[in-house]
């Protein structure tokens, strides 16, 4: 069974954040406003969720009303077998929302910083994070084809990324990374050579 949750070409309010910059749709530095030093460039997505919690609340409470009135008339009617299935289909359909709202906040963030990449990725209860050597990180497609996820790896760590963006942000995602990692390892304007 598949999670409701979409995943669109376009760019979810996370991919460009208001700190984006021009031509890197999706890398920010929430630093830089703040006149932090060496500001961390990030990169979030996550799924793209197109029901509020209250909006799919209360879809789920108009299907639980229709399925008693329709167990009720069934009742009345001198079928009350009907009442059971009716049960079992609006818990099927209560469990089938469970596993959805735990993975409704799914995300995943990466984050250059001073010679580290760290990714962060939540699924469901667990957050797994990793930190690379920035200098050492290899970025790479995962296998072909329009499923293939971007691996991140160093030394023996590696971590899959790209699993909220569809098929054509993982290329311009993977582009930019090499970009980012190969500008980190360039010395600042202006740094006196040895």
């Amino acid at each position: 069974m598949q999670h409701h949750a979409e995943r669109s070409c376009a760019p979810s309010a996370d991919a460009a954040p208001d700190g984006a910059r021009p031509g890197h749709p999706f890398g920010n530095r929430p630093g830089a406003e703040a006149g932090a030093a060496a500001p961390a460039l990030c990169w979030h997505s996550r799924r793209n969720c197109r029901l509020t919690p209250r909006q799919l609340g209360a879809c789920f409470a108009a299907v639980c009303a229709f399925h008693l009135l329709l167990a009720l008339a069934f009742w009345a009617l001198g079928f009350p077998l009907i009442s059971l299935f009716a049960g079992i289909e609006v818990a099927a359909l209560a469990a089938a929302l469970v596993v959805h709202a735990r993975h409704a906040c799914d995300r995943e963030t990466i984050t250059l910083a001073a010679d580290r990449l760290c990714v962060e990725q939540h699924c469901g209860a667990r957050v797994r994070r990793i930190e690379l050597p920035a200098a050492w990180v290899r970025v790479q497609p995962e296998g072909a084809g329009p499923s293939a996820l971007v691996r991140l790896s160093a030394g023996g760590q590696s971590v899959r990324v790209g699993r909220h963006l569809c098929a054509a942000q993982r290329p311009l995602m993977a582009r930019e990374l090499r970009h980012a990692l190969a500008r980190a390892q360039q010395p600042p304007p202006g740094t006196p050579l040895p």
